[in-house]
């Protein structure tokens, strides 16, 4: 049984293996395929042509596995903004939460800061806010939204502040594309 695939353009790969005809084996990125060749670049750096004729099977690697980072507000008392790296990801989200944001492609490879920052123009301030990695949610909390008296006390806060709130511990989260995963640091 011959596996071939057609594509067009440049096939992002890292770890393509082409069976031959005879069972051995060469591993290289798979550089193009037309009814009549396929073109490899080898470890080494070499491209070689091989006929469709020499070939039983293609296995094509992906260059990284997937990773799929999403947040999400699930409840402010006022309202919330996340930030990642400095730049917000969730703006003035509210007692009812937000939706799933994926940020996926804003986070960068190696350690990432999320950083929540809380208005409260009235009694006490809570926030709950979700991070979600390739499916596997965590969940980050302080106080309880809309109770009064039962404001977020971490960080050295009485949880009854006023105003914009952006002392709270930020969340450290390190990125490893090559391996399609990220890792909350200090849990």
């Amino acid at each position: 049984m011959v596996f071939l695939a057609f594509f067009r353009g440049w096939v992002p790969s890292i770890a393509d293996t082409v069976v031959l005809r005879d069972g051995s084996q060469i591993s290289g990125e798979v550089l193009g395929l037309d009814s009549e060749k396929l073109t490899l670049r080898d470890p080494g750096g070499a491209v070689r042509l091989l006929l469709r004729s020499q070939i039983s099977k293609v296995l094509f690697e992906p260059a990284n596995p997937p990773l799929k980072i999403e947040v999400r507000c699930a409840a402010a008392d006022d309202e919330l903004d996340l930030l990642l790296n400095g730049d917000a990801v969730l703006e003035r989200a509210g007692p009812l939460g937000t939706g799933w944001v994926d940020v996926s492609e804003k986070a960068r490879n190696g350690n990432n800061e999320f950083r929540a920052r809380v208005r409260n123009e009235r009694t006490s301030w809570a926030y709950r806010w979700e991070l979600r990695v390739n499916g596997k949610v965590t969940v980050f909390s302080c106080g309880q939204p809309g109770i009064k008296g039962k404001g977020c006390t971490c960080c050295g806060l009485r949880g009854d502040e006023r105003g914009v709130i952006d002392r709270i511990d930020p969340i450290w989260v390190h990125v490893d594309r090559s391996v399609g995963k990220a890792e909350i640091l200090g849990q």
